[in-house]
């Protein structure tokens, strides 16, 4: 079969490129010749095919090899992620999983055709290298409850990590939940989550490792068991940190010692604020920090709601001083939650799982504890007796018996029929004094009542068709308001006066605060006010109610574009086209974002997206 003579040079061209160290996808060859593509893809399946000894052949080591050289990986040439790319030899991309700041998580197929996660983190934002060392020890982690890390390798900005694919995160399991109208994960199920995630984290703990970063959504589900991810990372990312970086800290989750440091000399302890949280080279953390994040996620799975809620300066200023509001949970279960809430390390509980296994028993409330039960002790028996050997007396004392006492036979008194009578003559004046006192309370505020009437005014009677209609209006009067006040904020978001939008749509929210559309249009009046942080939460608030709101994950792109977190708004635009494919604001939003990144293609392909989803005129 005859081959066009571009196709077969644009494929000697990924063979010179294979053997430089690089792994360039079919998608990147045909950006010139874009009508090439399947045919030059077909080629290099083949060649794959023919010759599979030589899919390890790139310049690629895996990070901590023992080389004595080199204690790091390189790859030789920029990493490219899209459907069908090897960014690392023998790994093919399949389908993006998720996107967040600073980090990507694709599903591939690596060697065997074994199916795997692979997560890119940009080091751009920790300032250099990791340290080799502590990549070694993740990967030599293993645990029933840790998600085990298949390999590790390291450009000057990039980490790749290949782990096991899970089914979905705890964070996916609590939307389920909330759009099937539940109020969160039910207790039974979510009682061996915990169980399994204490298990990860205490072992983590008694290696000297502390996760830092636990949160539902690095608790991963695989057949029906919780695994922990990530751990070891924001230590890592901690350690390489820049001025000003996060190192993986979330400050939902975050317990309060990460947000303090040492005591100075004068015997104070300075607080950190939430944009310099990831400066913590002063700060102690212990192995109860961690239990503290697993309460906090125990809070949101359980409940749908944080134990502290609001801006970024409000949630640090909760985890510092404000008791922790766990209406969310039963009664039975806030003592225990609050144990392992304390602001004290010292003061939680010992360990995540006698944490998790006081919640269990939290469920047999009222029900005695096997423990409790007294035990009757054994009859003592002298040696020897009964033991049923022949040819073996013991000498068993005699006990004397006392005599019979003759049987003694109480005649009953007879019953004196004047204490009846004094006992029924007191309940009839107890009756009557109660009788007395109700009534006397009537004629009083009945009084009072006519006392209040208005001279000139007649009163009305209460089936008067006056007061029925005033009945039903105070009725009503609630959900009147509330509408009112959100028409109210819409026409002052329409001119732009986003100080009276945002007092009429919190306004609102007091009185219904389980409307997603409420939070959603308070964060359009923060984003007009530049009030980013308070956008956020806002936004996030409304996808806890209603996880399907695409418009909620548009506005909080927005919020996120206004703090050039750009990583995180494409997340948040990412979200929002997959919920809603057809609206054309999505698209230009994501264009922006892929604009300020670099990417000159994917925001034409956004902008001619949008042009076609416009309406014509």
């Amino acid at each position: 079969m005859s081959l066009d003579p571009r196709v077969e040079a644009l494929f000697q061209k990924w063979k010179e490129l294979r053997q430089d160290g690089c792994n360039p996808s079919a998608e990147e060859l045909c950006q010139d010749h874009p009508d090439l593509l399947d045919a030059v893809t077909q080629r290099i399946q083949a060649w794959r095919r023919e010759n599979p000894t030589s899919q390890r052949t790139a310049a690629v080591k895996q990070t901590v090899t023992g080389d004595s050289s080199s204690r790091h990986s390189a790859l030789a040439r920029p990493l490219s992620f899209a459907i069908g790319a090897e960014p690392v030899p023998g790994y093919h991309l399949t389908e993006l999983i998720s996107r967040g700041s600073f980090s990507e998580v694709w599903k591939a197929v690596g060697p065997g055709g074994l199916t795997v996660a692979v997560k890119c983190l940009r080091l751009a934002h920790v300032g250099g290298r990791l340290e080799a060392r502590a990549l070694e020890f993740m990967k030599q982690v293993r645990h029933a409850n840790l998600l085990p890390i298949f390999g590790a390798w390291q450009t000057e900005n990039h980490l790749l990590l290949a782990m096991q694919l899970a089914d979905m995160t705890l964070h996916d399991r609590l939307c389920k939940t909330v759009t099937q109208a539940e109020r969160g994960v039910p207790f039974n199920e979510l009682i061996e989550y915990m169980r399994d995630a204490a298990k990860g984290i205490d072992y983590l703990n008694s290696l000297g490792l502390q996760h830092r970063d636990i949160k539902p959504e690095n608790l991963l589900l695989t057949g029906g068991s919780v695994k922990v991810a990530d751990f070891g990372l924001a230590k890592l990312m901690e350690a390489g940190a820049k001025s000003g970086g996060s190192g993986g800290l979330t400050p939902a989750f975050a317990a309060p010692e990460f947000f303090r440091r040492s005591p100075a000399a004068g015997g104070e302890t300075a607080r950190v604020s939430p944009s310099s949280a990831g400066k913590r080279a002063a700060v102690t953390v212990v192995p109860q920090s961690d239990q503290y994040s697993l309460a906090v996620s125990y809070c949101q799975l359980r409940g749908a709601k944080l134990p502290f809620e609001g801006t970024m300066e409000e949630m640090m200023r909760g985890h510092l001083t404000a008791m922790p509001n766990l209406e969310m949970l039963p009664a039975a279960e806030r003592m225990v939650v609050a144990r392992a809430l304390a602001k004290k390390p010292e003061d939680r509980w010992p360990s995540c799982r006698d944490f998790v296994e006081a919640l269990a028993e939290t469920v047999h409330s009222g029900l005695p504890r096997p423990s409790s039960i007294i035990k009757k002790p054994p009859i003592q028996r002298p040696p020897g007796a009964g033991s049923g050997r022949t040819g073996q007396h013991a000498a068993v004392p005699t006990i004397p018996v006392a005599p019979a006492l003759p049987p003694i036979h109480i005649k009953p008194e007879p019953a004196d029929p004047m204490k009846w009578i004094a006992a029924v003559v007191t309940l009839l004046l107890l009756g009557g004094v109660l009788v007395g006192a109700i009534f006397f309370m009537f004629i009083y505020f009945e009084v009072k009542s006519e006392l209040e009437v208005k001279p000139g005014k007649p009163r009305p009677h209460p089936s008067t068709p006056a007061v029925v209609a005033s009945t039903v209006a105070s009725k009503k009067e609630e959900p009147d308001y509330v509408e009112t006040k959100f028409l109210e904020g819409r026409r002052a978001l329409d001119r732009q006066d986003y100080r009276d939008a945002l007092n009429a749509f919190t306004a609102a929210i007091r009185l219904q605060s389980r409307d997603a559309r409420l939070f959603i249009y308070r964060a359009k009046a923060n984003l007009g006010l530049e009030r980013y942080d308070d956008a956020i939460a806002d936004c996030t608030q409304a996808i806890l109610i209603r996880p399907t709101s695409a418009l909620a994950y548009n506005e909080r792109g927005n919020a996120y574009l206004g703090l050039d977190n750009l990583d995180q708004a494409l997340t948040d635009y990412d979200k929002a086209i997959q919920l809603n494919s057809q609206d054309p604001m999505y698209y230009e939003n994501r264009a922006r974002v892929h604009e300020r990144m670099g990417n000159a293609e994917r925001a034409a392909e956004d902008r001619r997206r949008a042009i076609e989803l416009k309406p014509k005129r």
